[in-house]
């Protein structure tokens, strides 16, 4: 096994890597650490087509209650390695990943935020038997999707915003998405692109994913998604971010949810859509509140 290596960069945070098996070979997964040494350990996992660095300013944050916040490169994401073309981007993969990285880390305890996908894998990690999550957010996902919104989504990753300059594609940004990223600050949009796009020799940019996920996600024609024996297992407690204009996470689901699971708590965000950022200082101070 390839040891992690790590790099320093500023406000405490570390870069670090770590080979990860899949089948046939191993791959690269980078992980964002802040905060190293702090008492309490607290996963962090971005979406789809997401990476770590969505929670740079929720991290900066926690690290101040004495959380050591850990924020993965999903593989195919960020400074992750891509898949080989013959290993599927699966839940199956991201699970064992994640257990990979939480062995590696020697985390027996842990909080975990999960947006989106993010939030089904800390769903399938909570749910096992001596599982290590003691706190589960969820950010804006159930133990369902609709087909609908998988259409969606898998239609929006076949969409790319102008590719010439990070100016044109925040601006694209702020009007694709105004209900989940229309009140980002202009530095925090500045670094949420220049996160997602990697500069080319011809001065032009390329998004940090492996296209490969948005065709797993379209092959799907529209299936949904149903992980409800994932909900029923969970023993830890739980917090359900909702943005109410959401179509991944309805009011149907969410009633079902707390039907199911009676204590679990719901924040409603109003006018927001699927994925809240969780870069708003009135999300992050819920997130925090609720931790405390």
């Amino acid at each position: 096994m390839q040891k992690p290596t790590t790099s320093n960069t500023p406000q405490a945070m570390e870069v670090c890597h770590l080979s990860c098996p899949h089948p046939g070979g191993e791959h690269s997964l980078t992980y964002y650490v802040w905060g190293r040494g702090n008492s309490h350990h607290l996963i962090c996992l971005h979406g789809l087509a997401r990476n770590g660095r969505d929670f740079d300013d929720l991290a900066i944050k926690l690290i101040d209650q004495d959380y050591q916040v850990i924020c993965p490169d999903l593989p195919g994401r960020g400074l992750s390695a891509h898949l080989p073309s013959d290993v599927s981007y699966s839940p199956e993969q991201y699970l064992s990943d994640m257990q990979y990285l939480l062995q590696h880390l020697k985390i027996t305890s842990t909080d975990w935020i999960g947006s989106s996908l993010g939030g089904l894998i800390g769903m399938g990690i909570a749910a096992q038997p001596e599982s290590p999550v003691q706190r589960l957010i969820l950010n804006d996902i159930g133990p369902e999707i609709p087909e609908q919104a998988i259409l969606r989504i898998g239609e929006n990753q076949a969409c790319l915003p102008p590719l010439d300059s990070y100016s044109s594609i925040a601006e694209w940004n702020y009007l694709r998405y105004p209900k989940s990223l229309g009140n980002l600050t202009p530095a925090q949009m500045d670094r949420l692109v220049k996160s997602d796009f990697i500069p080319l020799a011809d001065d032009s940019l390329s998004p940090r994913v492996d296209p490969r996920i948005g065709e797993s996600v379209r092959d799907r024609n529209g299936q949904s998604l149903d992980l409800w024996p994932w909900w029923q297992a969970l023993k830890c407690s739980t917090l359900v971010i909702w943005g109410e204009d959401s179509d991944v996470l309805t009011l149907s689901i969410l009633e079902k949810m707390q039907l199911l699971q009676p204590s679990m708590r719901v924040a409603n965000l109003p006018s927001v859509d699927h994925t809240p950022s969780l870069m708003e200082a009135e999300q992050i101070e819920l997130i925090a509140n609720w931790l405390e």
